[in-house]
């Protein structure tokens, strides 16, 4: 979904302006964009696809904000040449830096587990370490201004294929069954929130045309950013089937709740006026509850209609 930030600032010109009447400008066209990149995790197709999806999105959202968000309050109306290479340069930098402190504290966690020997026998202490050193570099990662979401993610990833195998049995199992404990709390609680998000929706802010205006956006992009890798494919002597490239388009028509979370990250330094984020958060809201119960309660019908058998993937850690 990376065209769609190519798209969507297209709603400045083609699309009108916000339930206040006012257009919105380029930064803050890109910054919805943004928003917007992060998919729903039953969007995934592949396995993985829905945790390299948000990591890229959060990093786009970050880029963003810390590239465009130096400009004064009021004066970011358009985007100049050095400024977009600037935030191409700055994402590659963030990327890059994020996901080394990671790989960093992952391996130094395999380290100690591998050498220190006294630890396998304090399996408490292991998993001690382990949630400290992750949690380590998730907050140097955002003390040095880097994506701390993308370092802990690669932390994990790093402990997941090295440290794991260091482990004492009941450490092992321990760890697993915590991990796991913590992340259906966390899903419990996200889908909380956004339900109870629903009662601090404003009518003055939340606008069921702009709101739709995203959505139709987002279907437009979507096609565009599937139908273009599609035609390299044919061009290799490759292609899927047209069935299958239509419901890789449908899937990633839902948004989640990573877009709606990353609007409480927005600086308002990147819009004209404090009362727009409320808007954006607000028609964010709306378009992501949307598109989850509309597409996201389709999915599976649409799959038949197309003749296509989905198969559950499994989210053992």
């Amino acid at each position: 979904m990376t065209v769609f930030s190519l798209l969507l600032p297209s709603i400045h010109w083609q699309f009108g302006s916000l339930p206040t009447g006012e257009s919105l400008t380029t930064v803050e066209c890109l910054v919805l964009a943004s928003v917007f990149c992060a998919t729903d995790t039953v969007a995934a197709l592949l396995f993985g696809e829905g945790v390299v999806n948000d990591a890229v999105s959060i990093l786009i959202f970050e880029t963003v904000v810390n590239v465009f968000g130096k400009a004064k309050k009021g004066q970011s109306e358009t985007i100049s040449g050095g400024e977009l290479g600037m935030a191409i340069l700055h994402f590659v930098y963030l990327s890059i830096a994020s996901i080394g402190i990671g790989i960093l504290f992952g391996m130094l966690s395999a380290f100690i587990t591998r050498w220190v020997l006294s630890l396998k026998d304090h399996p408490i202490r292991e998993i001690l370490l382990i949630f400290l050193l992750a949690y380590l570099s998730y907050m140097i990662s955002e003390e040095l201004g880097f994506s701390g979401i993308i370092g802990i993610f690669c932390c994990g990833f790093t402990m997941n294929h090295y440290t794991y195998y260091n482990l004492s049995e009941d450490s092992k199992l321990g760890s697993v069954l915590a991990i796991q404990t913590m992340s259906h709390f966390c899903e419990a609680a996200t889908y909380a929130f956004l339900g109870f998000s629903v009662f601090s929706i404003h009518s003055e802010n939340a606008s069921l045309v702009f709101m739709l205006k995203i959505v139709g956006i987002t279907m437009l992009a979507r096609v565009v950013s599937v139908a273009l890798p599609m035609a390299g494919l044919r061009l290799l002597g490759r292609r899927l089937d047209w069935r299958q490239q239509v419901y890789v388009s449908y899937a990633g028509l839902i948004r989640g709740a990573i877009a709606y979370a990353l609007t409480y990250r927005i600086d308002t330094r990147l819009l004209r006026r404090e009362f727009d984020l409320q808007v954006m958060r607000e028609n964010t809201f709306l378009a992501v509850v949307f598109s989850t119960v509309v597409f996201g309660s389709l999915m599976t019908l649409f799959a038949k209609v197309l003749g296509i058998k989905v198969e559950n993937q499994a989210h053992d850690a």
